[in-house]
């Protein structure tokens, strides 16, 4: 499968709502149209719109995959898409190591907000001249 391929893929993802054999059940809009100006029960679930997962991104994630079983079963290493290495999702994140470093990170974050601030407000001096809170 070539670019012309992964492009055709995911116009006929876009389309159908199916990459072969699998289909996804948010797919029944096209993407021109907005399930959004509907009733609230055929908007796509809000799990998806936390994740940002459209039928767009799932289709060009799965066309993605399927491109990259058959470029490994002729031996070819995996190539960027849109900018970025193929990856799978492991339990709904597609970059596990990076929601892990950024959630560490976030934690060091607070650990250094934390540690700033509880010493400010609880044991350093207060002035005489001003009132304590």
């Amino acid at each position: 499968m070539n670019v012309l391929n992964f492009r055709a893929c995911v116009a006929q993802c876009e389309k159908t709502g199916c990459v072969g054999e699998r289909c996804f059940p948010h797919c029944k809009f096209p993407s021109d149209e907005g399930a959004t100006n509907g009733p609230w029960y055929i908007q796509e679930p809000l799990y998806l719109k936390w994740k940002q997962w459209d039928c767009q991104s799932d289709c060009r994630y799965n066309c993605m995959i399927v491109r990259e079983i058959e470029r490994g079963a002729l031996g070819d290493g995996p190539v960027k898409y849109h900018g970025k290495w193929p990856f799978r999702r492991v339990f709904g994140i597609q970059e596990p190591a990076s929601v892990t470093f950024s959630v560490l990170n976030l934690a060091m974050h607070f650990h250094g907000w934390l540690s700033f601030f509880i010493p400010l407000y609880y044991n350093l001096p207060v002035k005489q001249d001003k009132k304590a809170c």
